[in-house]
C-alpha cells in the first residue's frame, strides 16, 4: 500500500461487457482518510479530498462525463458535510461537470421532503435502501447561500501544530478558502507564529513578494466575525 497517497484518485471500469458493450462507467476512488501509527482511521482530509476532485474534474471534461456521489464523509469522524459540499461545487459543479448527490430517505423524514431532494418520498419508498432521488450539486445555489467571504483566500501554514491546522483548515475551506502545501505564486496569505524566525519568513516571502504574512489570529477572528477583515493589526513583521 505504500504506493497510496492521500489526495490519490484511483479510476475502475466497472461496465458490465456482456450487456453493455460500449459502456464508459468509472469508478473513482479517492484516497482521503489516513491510520495514524496506532492504526485509527481519520476523517475525511479536506485538502486530500480537494486534491482527489481536481483529478475528477480534469478526467470528466476529458471524457464529457457527469459525476456521481453520496453524501461524501458520512458518519465519519469529524465529519463536515458544510466543507465537503463547498469542495463538490467549487472543483465540479461551478466548473462545468454535470454533478449529482444521492440521498437515502430517513424513516423520520417520511412525510417531509428535504429542502435538498426534487421529489417527494412516499412511504413504500422510505423502506428501501436506495437513493431516493439525485440532485444536482449546480442547481443548489437556487436554494441555499453558502458564505464565502474568504473566496481568494490561499493560505499556507508555516509551524502551527497539525491539530490547529486540521481544525482552522475545515472552517476555511468550508467558507470558500484554499489550503496550499507550499508558497506559490497564488498564494495570498502565509499563516505563521509572531515569534517566528524572521530569516525563515524571508526566505518564504521571496517566492511571492505579495504574499501577506499574518498571525493565526486573523483567519481566526475572520471566521468568527463571519467576514475578512484587515490584515494589518495581524502582520508579521520580517
Amino acid at each position: 500500500m505504500k504506493d497510496i497517497a492521500l489526495g490519490d484518485v484511483h479510476l475502475i471500469a466497472i461496465d458490465d461487457k456482456e450487456s453493455r458493450e460500449d459502456g464508459r462507467d468509472l469508478l473513482a476512488l479517492i484516497v482521503a482518510q489516513h491510520r495514524d501509527r496506532h492504526n485509527r482511521l481519520s476523517g475525511i482530509v479536506l485538502m486530500a479530498l480537494s486534491q482527489g476532485l481536481q483529478a475528477i474534474h480534469r478526467e470528466a471534461k476529458k471524457r464529457n462525463a457527469s459525476v456521481h456521489l453520496p453524501r461524501i464523509g458520512y458518519a465519519t469522524s469529524g465529519f463536515n458535510w458544510y466543507g465537503t459540499e463547498r469542495l463538490i461545487r467549487k472543483h465540479l459543479a461551478a466548473k462545468g461537470v454535470p454533478t449529482y448527490i444521492y440521498y437515502f430517505p430517513r424513516r423520520s423524514r417520511m412525510t417531509k421532503t428535504p429542502s435538498t431532494q426534487k421529489r417527494s418520498l412516499t412511504r413504500q419508498e422510505s423502506d428501501e435502501p436506495k437513493p431516493s432521488t439525485s440532485h444536482d450539486a449546480s442547481d443548489q445555489s437556487q436554494n441555499s447561500t453558502l458564505p464565502d467571504f474568504l473566496s481568494g483566500v490561499c493560505v499556507y501554514f508555516h509551524n502551527i501544530e497539525e491539530d490547529e491546522q486540521k481544525k482552522i483548515t475545515r472552517q476555511l475551506i468550508a467558507y470558500d478558502g484554499d489550503v496550499h502545501r507550499d508558497v506559490s505564486m497564488d498564494t495570498t496569505h502565509l499563516i505563521g507564529n509572531i515569534d517566528e524566525d524572521c530569516e525563515a519568513l524571508q526566505t518564504l516571502g521571496e517566492k511571492n513578494p505579495k504574499m501577506i504574512m499574518v498571525s493565526m489570529s486573523w483567519l481566526q477572528d475572520c471566521i468568527e466575525e463571519k467576514t475578512k477583515i484587515a490584515e494589518d493589526p495581524y502582520r508579521i513583521d520580517v
